[in-house]
């Protein structure tokens, strides 16, 4: 088996529906298996997803296990050389070309993990696709830099050593990948343990690639591979939303920042963490 291609579900039935569709129609990967692991969904049907993949490996947990932690479950059960992590939210089109990530994987031993290039259902690629390593100086940065580009798109060149979002679009070396459609080699995601558990949502893909450079593993956006991606089909209120990435941004920095970086990204994020939890 080449590739395992793995989707989370947390009520996103007819957006992982047509997920599943778009793979049966446009992979360009012979040898390959889907696993969809269910977290606790209101409303699931098996026999629509076993309808269009026949083969499916379906798993269904009796709570919401998140992201993480779901992905890593599927993984133990994975056949292939190559895990796919793959949000329920995508789809493939006629461009995919999938097996580009493949390729380069194939002849380049040294390199761990791959992303195609993300777009959005209007074809526009996505922010935060992937980028450099989350630092507090970043995120004080970040707003008022994007007020000027936004006023100024021309400015954005000078800004590229802030945000990678500003960086010529093209196949280059990168920090980290979105979690979207992130491909790994599966005895290299075995080697460092996967996911971190301790993440429900958001920055456990970052923190994945944070663990493949320690382990010399380098991270290669592919351009010349796309997909669609519709984004936050299975999440909840923006308040809740909110919280959990605060709470993700502690685990992350306590793994891997330092004390002044946490102390200065409390006292930053205080006023708006007491906004959103009052909502």
């Amino acid at each position: 088996m080449k590739l395992s291609i793995i989707t989370i579900n947390y009520n996103t039935q007819k957006l992982l529906e047509d997920c599943l569709n778009s793979i049966k129609r446009y992979i360009n990967i012979e040898s390959y298996e889907v696993i969809v692991v269910d977290n606790a969904s209101e409303e699931f049907s098996e026999a629509a997803l076993k309808k269009i993949i026949p083969g499916i490996t379906i798993i269904r947990s009796k709570e919401n296990l998140g992201f993480a932690k779901a992905n890593n479950l599927a993984a133990k059960q994975a056949k292939g050389e190559y895990l796919w992590f793959l949000n329920s939210d995508t789809k493939l089109n006629k461009d995919s070309n999938i097996s580009a990530l493949i390729h380069f994987l194939n002849l380049h031993k040294e390199y761990g993990a791959a992303a195609p290039l993300v777009l959005d259902a209007k074809n526009v690629p996505q922010q935060y696709q992937y980028g450099y390593w989350p630092a507090v100086w970043r995120m004080l940065l970040e707003k008022p830099v994007k007020k000027r580009v936004g006023k100024d798109p021309l400015r954005a060149k000078h800004w590229r050593w802030l945000n990678a979002d500003y960086l010529p679009l093209q196949s280059r070396d990168v920090d980290w990948v979105s979690g979207a459609a992130m491909m790994i080699r599966k005895n290299v995601f075995n080697d460092v343990g996967g996911f971190e558990a301790e993440y429900f949502l958001y920055y456990e893909d970052v923190d994945l690639c944070r663990k493949l450079w320690a382990n010399k593993q380098k991270i290669r956006f592919v351009k010349d591979a796309q997909i669609i991606h519709l984004e936050g089909g299975s999440e909840g209120d923006m308040s809740k939303k909110k919280l959990i990435a605060y709470h993700s941004q502690d685990i992350y920095f306590k793994r891997w920042g330092s004390p002044v970086s946490r102390f200065v990204l409390h006292t930053f994020r205080r006023p708006y963490a007491k906004r959103w939890q009052q909502k």
